[in-house]
């Protein structure tokens, strides 16, 4: 497999692929889901948002910074520069992380009559560690290993 198409995949198609089943998601629950959606919890929801902005804004944000890594990636790889394995699993779950965010607020608040009803907020910890899987994925899978930098000048030695 090419360099481009393990990069590419790593940073464009794990993250998109992440962006479009939270986006299928909330489309399917949305008509179980109240209006406003509760988004801050402290012990129980204390604060709402409206379910198509916060949707919207955590889509758009995915989107966004999938493009950014995505473009980021093909730049030092089209000038010769390496893709550390840490790198690219970080950029590639830095962009999973607003569709885990959408979902890990979604999920609480299904079939409840409003958003102060909504369940406690602790799924979050299932989602940010499916993000973190994701990252780690995406490093072994598109990035690669750093090469061995090696010194061309002699150091000084104290003679020991």
């Amino acid at each position: 497999m090419s360099k481009l198409i393990r990069v590419l995949a790593a940073t464009t198609v794990l993250p998109g692929a992440a962006l479009a089943v939270a986006a299928a998601l909330a489309h399917a629950w949305a008509g179980r889901l109240p209006d406003p959606v509760a988004t801050h919890w402290h012990g129980a929801p204390d604060g709402a948002t409206p379910l198509g902005l916060f949707a919207g804004v955590c889509l758009a944000l995915g989107a966004v910074v999938t493009v950014m890594i995505t473009t980021t990636a093909l730049t030092a790889l089209r000038r010769g520069r390496p893709l550390p394995r840490l790198s690219v699993g970080m950029g590639a779950g830095f962009a999973v992380l607003p569709p885990a965010v959408l979902l890990s607020v979604l999920v609480p608040n299904l079939d409840v009559p409003d958003w102060h009803a909504a369940r406690s907020g602790a799924v979050v910890l299932f989602f940010l560690l499916g993000t973190v899987a994701a990252g780690v994925a995406a490093g072994f899978a598109g990035g690669f290993p750093a090469p061995v930098v090696e010194d061309r000048a002699p150091r000084p030695s104290v003679g020991l």
